[in-house]
Parts: structure tokens; sequence; C-alpha cells
């Protein structure tokens, strides 16, 4: 699960940077 939140966070920080 931990590996999961991982990958997710720098998705959702890309996603922001994106718009």
């Amino acid at each position: 699960m931990e590996r999961t939140l991982i990958i997710i966070k720098p998705d959702a920080v890309q996603r922001g940077l994106s718009g």
C-alpha cells in the first residue's frame, strides 16, 4: 500500500504542475 501512495503522490504533483 505504501508503494501505491508513493506512485500516486508524484502523479498528483505532476497533474498539479500541468494544470
